[in-house]
């Protein structure tokens, strides 16, 4: 319900108390899912910064027919394409195949002409997605980990200087950070790269 309503307090909150970031019941989808199929950019930020799974099928049942659509999928369904920009950016595979109408993505993106979306999941399907890798995110969810924040910025700017950043190396380095430290960091790596990117101090090679 939180992701459903774009509560980003409440989701941040409730991940931080525990809460299962891809809980789903019967049908197995995930609070991604309603924060894909709404377009609500920034519960899936704070879903997808905490390691919420962007590939995750659902398992739908209608009559005899069942669906195992991704969040992808359903945030090109309803024609939200800063919601399929912020999935392709944390790792949505756009090459998955829905096994009942055995349409990818841009398949679907294609049957509603819709130009926009064709062109973001094209680029993706040819490797060259470069859509900053990270958004802007609202830095609101900064202000509840400030200090850790400060404690952090300066080990990030060290590791972001060392290594020569593509869109893909800064998602290997977002893997790492959550793995060692803890998923909730990605948001600070996030918050340094946007900063180190916009004062043109980034070593970086885009491709």
């Amino acid at each position: 319900m939180a992701a459903l309503g774009n509560q980003l307090d409440l989701v941040w909150l409730l991940i931080k108390a525990g809460a299962a970031r891809d809980a789903a019941v019967a049908d197995q989808r995930t609070p991604l899912f309603y924060a894909a199929a709404r377009g609500h950019v920034g519960a899936l930020e704070v879903l997808l910064a905490a390691g919420a799974d962007p590939n995750a099928r659902e398992a739908s049942k209608v009559s005899d027919i069942t669906t195992d659509l991704t969040p992808l999928h359903y945030a090109v369904l309803n024609g939200h394409s800063a919601a399929v920009a912020m999935l392709l950016c944390y790792g949505a595979d756009a090459n998955l195949v829905e096994a009942n109408s055995r349409a990818t993505a841009l398949d679907m993106a294609v049957r509603n002409g819709d130009a926009h979306m064709i062109s973001l999941l094209t680029t993706a399907l040819q490797q060259e997605f470069t859509e900053s890798v990270f958004s802007s995110m609202d830095d609101q969810m900064i202000a509840w980990q400030r200090r850790h924040f400060g404690e952090m910025r300066s080990f990030l700017e060290n590791l972001l200087a060392e290594c020569p950043v593509n869109s893909r190396g800064l998602l290997v380095l977002s893997d790492w950070l959550a793995e060692v430290l803890g998923a909730e960091n990605r948001i600070h790596l996030a918050r340094v790269y946007r900063a180190r990117r916009e004062a043109g101090v980034l070593n970086a090679v885009e491709c």
